[in-house]
């Protein structure tokens, strides 16, 4: 199956695979009463100074004060890649035991959508025969190639960012200033058991991918190969307005939580 996958990233790259892409309340203590009687101050006279009705006040140079001004902030540029970042991670589960995962959330940015199973169809137009991957709508998809939640190899998630529910937007905008995922950031997957899975951002890169070449589409695809490890990895489109770039973020597995 992943030899399937490679071969139509080599021909059409991820283009074709994202193709629409209470407090406690408390009693305030009470005051003890002033005691009786209670004391009294007499304010002590001072001396009155005479006033001079001819008297004039000493002038002296005067200034003009310089407007002040806050300083402008430099923008902070927008960045395109980051990582890898090396972190502990666990053992997968034994093989076998991985589930199909049925919703993604990262807490960071609040993202929380369901998860479908994501497989393809073929298209046949004047750019010859291909494959489409069927990304759902209002939905996460999951490759049905991929690994499950937890186990050895990649679990891939493709999302739309601008169309169909557009679950996959908080994280196609990672590296601009306005959003604040990064290295290091938690993203929990659960499956069909209800177990939770916790991977950490460990890389991301945004590359152009509209008119790619087909060097740059195989080197592309390589994000959807198996892993020795496990991994997530999480596809998307860039920018907000169009689709001409990929966004891909990678984690690594840290925490298994039984349901």
């Amino acid at each position: 199956m992943w030899c399937r996958l490679v071969c139509m990233a080599f021909g059409f790259g991820l283009c074709a695979m994202l193709s629409a892409c209470r407090p406690a309340t408390t009693t305030p203590a009470a005051f003890p009463p002033y005691p009786s009687p209670r004391p009294t101050w007499t304010p002590t006279p001072t001396a009155a100074f005479p006033h001079n009705p001819t008297a004039t006040r000493a002038s002296g140079p005067t200034s003009t004060p310089t407007p002040f001004s806050l300083p402008t902030a430099t923008p902070r540029p927008r960045v395109d890649a980051a990582g890898p970042w090396t972190i502990p991670t666990v053992a997968p589960l034994p093989s076998g035991q991985g589930r199909v995962p049925v919703r993604v959330r990262i807490p960071k940015v609040g993202l929380d959508a369901p998860i479908e199973p994501m497989g393809w169809h073929w298209v046949e137009d004047a750019r010859g025969r291909r494959t489409e991957w069927d990304v759902p709508r209002f939905a996460a998809g999951h490759h049905i190639d991929s690994a499950f939640p937890g186990e050895l190899g990649n679990m891939v998630l493709s999302g739309h960012h601008n169309i169909g529910g557009a679950v996959f937007a908080p994280i196609a905008t990672i590296g601009e200033p306005d959003n604040p995922l990064a290295l290091g950031d938690t993203i929990i997957v659960e499956d069909a058991l209800g177990r939770q899975f916790t991977y950490r951002i460990t890389s991301w890169r945004r590359f152009p991918e509209a008119n790619a070449s087909v060097a740059v589409r195989r080197e592309n695809a390589s994000y959807l190969l198996p892993t020795d490890f496990p991994q997530l990895t999480l596809i998307t489109c860039w920018p907000l307005e169009s689709n001409t770039h990929r966004v891909i973020i990678t984690a690594a597995l840290t925490q298994i939580h039984p349901p």
